[in-house]
């Protein structure tokens, strides 16, 4: 969620060995919590396994960064260009999502699956789906960006190409969203719901790399989920 400086001069190959290691920590993480949650261990000892696989993927980069980095954590720089960046390109992909949901996906979605879905996870009541929601759009997706454009992205960076780095933390970023897609939806939801998490992905990357800030990218970030969860309401509460 901030910036790093480097404490002192590393060798560059030990730098690439370390971002690979830190990789291989992380990225697995949130699939095999998820996996474990909705398909392996349903019930208590699933939620436990997610619960631990969110603390580690939340916790883990910023002790990494510190501890096997030796890295300074500086604070995340703000600027006027990349929150237009952001702005613009969140504006942008939340009238995609709310165009697709109208004109293309409305009427394959069955609402009650919706809402049984949302039966099972509580959120059947608007104030519970609003406070859900909140939490999401404004805190979830700013934990998301520090974990997968400050940490991933800037990992795969050390080790690739920078548009190397942009496909591949986008695509370790859908995986585990594909799992959930898969578990919930068909295979024709999980296919497109994939492919929409992946674009994001690859746009929130592409912000980072550009603008060094995961503001620019949370605010993108933000606005989308934000349609999402409008066309979540729509099928909930209004069809």
């Amino acid at each position: 969620m901030a910036t790093i400086h480097q404490t002192r001069a590393e060798p560059i190959d030990r730098r690439r060995r370390l971002a690979l290691i830190a990789l291989l920590l992380l990225v697995p993480a949130p699939s095999l919590g998820v996996a474990s949650e909705m398909i392996w261990f349903p019930g208590f000892i699933g939620l436990c396994i997610l619960g631990a696989s969110k603390f580690w993927i939340f916790g883990f980069p910023i002790a990494w960064a510190f501890f096997a980095e030796e890295s300074a954590i500086a604070r995340p720089r703000m600027n006027s260009r990349g929150l237009l960046v952001g702005l613009s390109s969140g504006l942008l992909g939340a009238l995609v999502v709310v165009l697709g949901f109208q004109f293309l996906l409305r009427e394959r979605i069955d609402p009650a699956l919706i809402r049984e879905m949302a039966r099972k996870n509580h959120l059947l009541t608007p104030p519970v789906y609003l406070a859900v929601a909140v939490y999401i759009c404004a805190l979830n997706s700013l934990l998301e960006e520090y974990v997968w454009r400050w940490f991933v992205f800037a990992r795969f960076e050390r080790l690739l190409s920078r548009g190397a780095a942009v496909v591949l933390s986008a695509a370790a970023f859908t995986l585990h969203h594909t799992i959930i897609l898969g578990s919930q939806f068909g295979a024709e939801m999980c296919v497109i719901g994939s492919i929409a998490v992946f674009v994001a992905g690859v746009m929130w990357s592409w912000i980072y790399a550009k603008t060094r800030s995961i503001w620019s990218a949370w605010l993108s970030h933000a606005l989308i989920d934000i349609a999402v969860f409008w066309a979540g309401w729509q099928l909930l509460f209004v069809d």
